[in-house]
């Protein structure tokens, strides 16, 4: 039921993991509320997209907390949190590629060159299928240019030659 925001006793912005444990804790000790959310779905950076086959996960980090944390949470005592092992899944529906997170700064300025120096046939592709999911497509020259001012950086630190990079057509 939608309530304006003087019908209730607080109002939580926002209803990622955060804003809806919230809410459930106040509603517990009889607090009335409302939750606002810009996005149409709620979940927040929890929420999974999908694009093109492949599921996007926004969340910066996964949910990390205790067991015992779990249980006094009405309602996720059933939960049992897994651990995460660093790095990600790729899945496309038909198999499954692991990708590790670099173990150093060299294995990270590594893959910075490696997606800086990307098949830039392969980024325009992704860029008209992005364009059609959309309805526009997007700009990438920023941030190639982000890329490249990252690698400089690195290179610079590791006392490594930047290489020279040439702008796409």
């Amino acid at each position: 039921m939608l309530r304006t925001a003087s019908a209730v006793d607080v109002v939580i912005v926002g209803a990622g993991p955060a804003g809806l444990a919230a809410a459930r804790h106040l509603t517990g000790a009889g607090v009335s509320v409302a939750v606002l959310e810009a996005s149409p779905e709620i979940g927040g950076r929890s929420v999974t997209d999908r694009l093109d086959g492949f599921r996007l996960d926004h969340c910066g980090r996964p949910l990390a907390v205790s067991a015992a944390e779990l249980r006094r949470t009405p309602g996720l005592g059933e939960l049992t949190p897994r651990p995460f092992a660093p790095g990600l899944s790729v899945h496309n529906g038909q198999r499954v590629q692991r990708i590790s997170a670099p173990r150093s700064t060299r294995g990270a300025l590594s893959a910075a060159r490696a997606l800086v120096r990307a098949d830039r046939r392969t980024e325009r592709r992704t860029d008209r299928q992005a364009g059609r999911q959309t309805g526009r497509l997007p700009d990438r020259r920023a941030e190639r240019d982000a890329d490249r001012r990252i690698v400089r950086r690195l290179d610079r630190r590791t006392g490594r030659a930047a290489p020279s990079y040439a702008t796409p057509p």
